[in-house]
């Protein structure tokens, strides 16, 4: 299985026009700690949720953030295995998908890849 197999739709990527406080909003809406930041669908990086909280400001634009973005990311074509070694590597729950012009695509979730096990060696049957 390949890693755009897996692609969730479920939490939009942040834009760098986003504000710290939406950021930290959608981190607890969809529980992550990480969330993906994109312009005009290229993929900028990961946003922690510690890069917001140590701002004097959560109302900031992420564009004013002087950060040194992660960038964790698997290619859309990559072995799902791939996208696990990636985000044991660099500790998120989340990772980004991208395709060859590294544009982003959506993103695979510790969810996906454990119901994506559970199916692959029948932890839901019985016997």
């Amino acid at each position: 299985m390949i890693a755009s197999e897996l692609i969730s739709y479920d939490i939009p990527p942040l834009k760098l026009t986003d504000t710290g406080a939406k950021a930290l909003e959608w981190m607890e809406e969809f529980k992550v700690k990480d969330m993906p930041v994109t312009n005009k669908n290229k993929y900028i990086g990961m946003l922690e949720e510690t890069d917001v909280l140590d701002r004097n400001d959560i109302d900031d634009k992420i564009s004013s953030y002087d950060l040194n973005f992660r960038k964790p990311f698997v290619y859309h074509a990559q072995h799902v295995f791939d996208a696990i070694a990636r985000m044991v590597e660099h500790e998120v729950d989340v990772l980004p998908v991208l395709n060859e012009n590294e544009d982003y695509l959506g993103l695979v979730t510790t969810k996906a890849i454990i119901e994506f096990f559970a199916k692959t060696v029948s932890v839901r049957s019985q016997g």
